[in-house]
């Protein structure tokens, strides 16, 4: 019932992963709009923004990539994959309180400048430490 292949399962990992990637970008540079039109002409929101592709491509090398080579391991060595098995059960969980972390942290950073550029910030570091690992699933 619902057995795929390895292969299958790196392909939908990767798809996952490249689409909360570039979620969070979007969202980051609609954040990122609010936050330079709360603080005209001045430099902090584009620091935040090269400090967050900086720390993006850091989190990339040294948690995103780590984790794809253990999954793709670990989908490999699956003897009877199933195609809800293309990240592990615990990443789900993780997932869900990540999305609710997002929600409540933009629900607070509504309407503030400040609050926007913290949350473009996180957003931004996110999305580029995805999409800057994403090299791991191309190659599998």
């Amino acid at each position: 019932m619902m057995k795929t292949t390895p292969r299958t399962l790196a392909v939908l990992a990767g798809l996952v992963w490249v689409t909360g990637g570039i979620s969070m970008v979007v969202v980051g540079i609609a954040r990122l709009r609010e936050a330079l039109a709360a603080f005209p002409g001045r430099f902090e929101p584009w620091g935040v923004a090269a400090a967050a592709l900086v720390l993006g491509a850091i989190k990339a090398r040294l948690v995103f990539v780590r984790f794809g080579r253990r999954n793709l391991a670990r989908i490999r060595g699956l003897e009877s994959p199933r195609i809800w098995q293309f990240f592990p059960a615990g990443f789900f969980a993780a997932l869900a309180l990540m999305i609710a972390s997002a929600g409540l942290i933009h629900r607070m950073a509504a309407g503030g400048g400040t609050g926007n550029l913290v949350a473009a910030g996180i957003d931004l570091v996110v999305g580029a430490a995805l999409l800057g690992s994403l090299d791991v699933w191309l190659k599998s």
